[in-house]
């Protein structure tokens, strides 16, 4: 009986929740019910949605958790986290009064040309009627946004408002024109008209209260432990937090020094990066040396036995199209619930109008042994495998919808680590040496949000402190600690990773000699990715310690 009731309770609120974000339910493969709508950001109906996860909230707290059945009790706390998380954004965060980049996501039409997942004609009625909602949510967010704002947050979101812009004007168009349907093109014409001069609208917006937005981004202490709480089910007091991380830090950075010492005992850690970005990927090479790593990291996961990767294997190297262009690599995979198994792992190329030196700086940052590191990360156990997984053996929708940033990030970053405990490119401490210099970015980062959110600590002083932890450039540095200021969670790449290397420990020590890796790993990835906390559940029957 309380089963059935917790089932029907959560099987009303989810498709309550798709009717309030189409986009998110569209992202997820569920194309039929919800292409071509979009979510409305009217005061009245956000204040509806706040109320609706309180009340959700309400009525699961009736329901006896330790009285259903197994798989609806781990069901049940995935989907409270869930909802805590979407409330926390929406009333503690106030993501929808401080964030102009929350507005952005709903101006985002790429998903429907990205892949044939049904007749193009299909898809473009669906991106037409999307189209005509963005003057309403370019008006909403100019209603909703508070008069200054954070002036990173705004910077960063006049960038991707232009790239918005870019990708409607040039890239959108000739795919469209692919169809015959004349009517049809038309249609579309209209509509991204009218579409791109509200993204330009909302730009111009943004453009003219940049000049009286404000330097103050953090959220506080009080927030940022609530952050902590409602959407990954910790409970950590910062210190504790900040205490671990700093652990991490030194010795992360006692075994670079070492590591620097065995390649090149008389050289900076600066000019040894420097020489590892001479071994780098050429323009015509980029997508085939990319795609020959991929091979070699997929056949070492399964000598070493690891994870077991699921047989339907779908994953293309190619080169990042063009309104995507913001980032060096990446994986693009479908929904979860989607029919279709290709995944994309992009790669960025230099572009055509660059100069000979420019495209040479850019192709550096493909240095072999970073590309491996960020590939074992993106695809090779990290998050490809991470999403067949879910896809394929995830038995549980609730755990298919609801993820968490510790749990998915925390999963790709533990996943370089694990490969270089098995052997990986042990053969050349260059590799090593990579690994550790993109480990210590992300324990900065940790350190780093927990800083700025909590104890005042500014942008100049955060870029400092990466190129002095990091040992990065001072132009990547101050990216990082801009990206601090709009993403306090940003830390849950190392949070999550420290994690699950402490999971793994107290299960080792539970299951003794019966203890396999491989077993572990596949039990992990099979229940999605819920919060780490109650993965401890699901595996040793208790939460326990979690760092």
């Amino acid at each position: 009986m309380l089963d059935a009731r917790f089932s029907g309770l959560s099987q009303k609120y989810i498709q309550q929740l798709f009717d309030f974000h189409p986009e998110w339910a569209v992202s997820l493969g569920l194309h039929e019910t919800y292409d071509g709508r979009s979510t409305a950001y009217d005061i009245r109906t956000i204040r509806r949605e706040i109320t609706f996860h309180k009340q959700f909230l309400k009525s699961l707290s009736k329901i006896p958790a330790t009285r259903l059945s197994r798989e609806n009790y781990f069901d049940y706390k995935i989907i409270r986290t869930g909802a805590e998380s979407l409330l926390w954004k929406l009333e503690t965060l106030g993501e929808y009064r401080a964030n102009p980049m929350m507005y952005i996501a709903s101006l985002d039409v790429s998903g429907y040309i990205k892949r044939n997942y049904a007749p193009l004609s299909e898809r473009l009625n669906s991106l037409i009627n999307t189209q005509k909602s963005f003057p309403s949510i370019v008006a909403a967010a100019k209603r909703n946004l508070n008069k200054r704002l954070p002036v990173y947050a705004v910077e960063t979101a006049m960038e991707m408002l232009d790239g918005t812009i870019k990708f409607l004007r040039t890239d959108l168009p000739p795919v469209v024109r692919r169809t015959d349907d004349k009517k049809l093109i038309a249609a579309f014409e209209k509509s991204n008209k009218k579409a791109i001069q509200a993204v330009d609208d909302y730009l111009k917006f943004l453009n003219k209260i940049l000049p009286d937005s404000h330097e103050g981004f953090a959220i506080g202490q009080n927030v940022f432990t609530k952050m902590l709480k409602s959407c990954e089910g910790l409970s950590l007091p910062i210190s504790s937090l900040l205490e671990r991380a700093w652990e991490e830090l030194y010795r992360t950075k006692a075994e670079l020094l070492d590591t620097a010492r065995a390649i090149a005992p008389d050289k900076s850690i600066i000019e040894i990066e420097r020489e590892l970005k001479t071994h780098h990927a050429a323009e015509k090479t980029l997508v085939g040396d990319t795609a020959s790593m991929l091979e070699e990291m997929l056949a070492f996961v399964k000598s070493k036995h690891l994870v077991t990767v699921p047989e339907s294997l779908d994953l293309r190297v190619e080169l990042t199209p063009k309104f995507l262009r913001w980032a060096f690599a990446m994986i693009d995979t479908p929904g979860a619930f989607d029919y279709l198994d290709t995944a994309f792992y992009y790669v960025t190329p230099a572009e055509d109008h660059w100069t000979d030196e420019q495209k040479n700086q850019w192709y550096q940052f493909f240095d072999h042994y970073t590309l491996r590191d960020i590939s074992v990360h993106e695809a090779y156990p990290g998050h490809y495998v991470h999403f067949l997984k879910i896809k394929n053996e995830c038995p549980s929708a609730i755990a298919k919808i609801f993820t968490t940033y510790t749990f998915i990030e925390g999963w790709a970053h533990y996943s370089e680590q694990l490969m270089v405990e098995a052997g990986y490119w042990a053969h050349d401490p260059r590799y090593y040496f990579a690994y550790l210099k993109e480990s210590l970015i992300r324990i900065v980062r940790l350190i780093i949000a927990v800083k700025m959110h909590t104890m005042d600590m500014s942008v100049d002083d955060a870029t400092f402190y990466f190129m002095r932890h990091a040992y990065m450039e001072e132009g990547p540095a101050r990216k990082e600690a801009v990206r601090g200021t709009f993403d306090p969670g940003y830390g849950n790449y190392t949070l999550g990773k420290l994690m699950m290397l402490k999971l793994r420990d107290d299960y080792r020590t539970t299951m003794g000699q019966n203890f396999n890796l491989q077993s572990f790993h596949d039990q992990l990835l099979s229940y999605g990715a819920p919060p780490i906390p109650v993965m401890r559940e699901i595996l040793l029957g208790e939460e326990g310690s979690v760092l």
